[in-house]
């Protein structure tokens, strides 16, 4: 109803929102003129079309057109004065109600679930999750993600999906006793890595390299084409032996997934040009770096002391002929191991403490040259030491005819020191011990010391 406010703002009545007398009543919930709402209303108004002719009662429709339901999707019938409004859309499609346009529902991907609107509009709605890739023409999904951190994973568009490898195995090669050098693959790779050092034969070393070639516990990332090559070295790469070799492992780390490990193993101790002989070529070699003439790597030379100090001078040249003698090599290994000696023979290896014991063995922890008993020094033990530098055996004199038939006495015990610029003389301020038919003694013992080669 529309009302109007007077000049003393009092309501003023107004027309009803009807006008029509053919369809006086308001139907509030539709919100339209209607001619009746209950039989009631039909009373002396024989008027259609709701209004049925005759009884006065109310009815749905009269007519089809009384049955309109403003959608273009439906057919609209009256059956029985009730309106019948069916739905005209083919089967599989949706339609507009305002314009009767179709639309086909199925888009033929069976990766969607499709859904017709109310407005006619369709929605082909992804019924897989994410991180998943999958085939439109059968539904059949497939991870993406293949857990691996060095590659790249792409979902294809036939549903399959692809890994793209970014680091590999990097290439590792002994080219000495004491140098490994390493190499990435893939060198076209944008994906930076570090590189991870391990040994089979030392379960505690886990260590990173740097862009120097030098071992540390901090990571440090590269590509592939920045890492180029690079020579490892170390205290923790020690030489093969005779009956083991000493294998290294190198990995890409690529953050949270490492590669299949590159693998080289180191040659024997004093074996220089790496062909499996420790002899006098290798006594050359090291003699020629000496003087300045390269055939190999400057680190193929560098062998001494245990940390290696970036210099060739007589220590180095020392070992390697000490080596060509047969000793072993004097240094301990990454995982704190040390000399092993084997009674009776006189052998001596570098093994972890518990590698000795299982194997019945005397174990020494040094960080320098050390000798095992030999037959020839009735069992004792020759490990001389001054300072930081450790003496060296090379002879023994024979015992004494006393000494043969007591089991007691002293003899002299003659060696060669790296590092001192001794070239002969003798000390009395070192001490050797042995154990003497069982009873261990301590002797004070003129060393001489003769160290064949000058050092400068």
């Amino acid at each position: 109803v529309t009302e109007t406010c007077d000049a003393q703002n009092d309501c003023q009545p107004g027309t009803g929102p009807c006008e029509d007398p053919a369809l006086p009543i308001c139907d509030e919930p539709d919100d339209e003129c209607v001619e009746c709402l209950i039989d009631d209303d039909c009373t002396d108004n024989p008027n259609g079309p709701i209004c049925s002719v005759g009884p006065d009662i109310c009815v749905e429709c009269l007519a089809d057109e009384d049955c309109d339901d403003a959608s273009a999707c439906t057919g609209d019938t009256c059956s029985a004065n009730a309106c019948i409004n069916a739905d005209t859309t083919p089967v599989g499609e949706c339609c507009d109600p305002d314009s009767g346009t179709l639309t086909i529902i199925d888009d033929g991907d069976e990766c969607t679930d499709d859904i017709c609107n109310e407005d006619g509009t369709v929605n082909h709605l992804e019924n897989f999750l994410p991180g998943e890739c999958c085939d439109s023409s059968t539904g059949a999904t497939t991870p993406i993600d293949d857990g691996n951190a060095c590659s790249a994973d792409t979902c294809n568009e036939d549903g399959s999906v692809s890994h793209e490898t970014l680091a590999a195995a990097p290439f590792v090669e002994g080219i000495g006793a004491r140098v490994i050098i390493v190499t990435p693959d893939l060198p076209d790779s944008s994906l930076a890595v570090a590189l991870l050092l391990t040994s089979p034969n030392f379960p505690c070393l886990a260590k990173y390299i740097d862009e120097k070639g030098n071992l540390g516990d901090t990571p440090v990332s590269r590509t592939p084409a920045e890492w180029g090559s690079l020579l490892v070295v170390g205290g923790d790469i020690v030489p093969s032996t005779n009956t083991t070799d000493t294998v290294y492992h190198v990995q890409a780390d690529c953050g949270e997934t490492l590669t299949d490990p590159g693998i080289g193993i180191t040659s024997l101790w004093g074996d220089v040009d790496n062909n499996g002989v420790v002899d006098l070529d290798d006594v050359t070699l090291i003699l020629n770096a000496f003087a300045g003439q390269f055939s190999l790597p400057f680190e193929v030379f560098d062998v001494f002391p245990c940390e290696p100090n970036g210099a060739i001078d007589f220590d180095d040249i020392l070992m390697i002929l000490f080596a060509f003698e047969g000793d072993p090599f004097p240094c301990a290994t990454p995982c704190g191991g040390g000399a092993c000696c084997l009674d009776p023979e006189p052998l001596c290896l570098i093994l972890l403490e518990q590698e000795c014991s299982d194997l019945g063995g005397t174990f020494s922890r040094v960080r320098a040259p050390y000798v095992c008993p030999t037959s020839a020094n009735r069992n004792g033990a020759a490990s001389l030491r001054r300072g930081e530098v450790c003496g060296r055996r090379r002879h023994w004199e024979s015992w004494g005819k006393v000494a043969e038939r007591t089991g007691a006495g002293s003899r002299m015990f003659t060696g060669v020191c790296p590092g001192h610029r001794q070239i002969g003389g003798s000390s009395s301020g070192w001490q050797a011990g042995w154990p003497v038919e069982g009873r261990l003694r301590e002797q004070r013992v003129r060393v001489s010391i003769n160290a064949g080669l000058a050092s400068p």
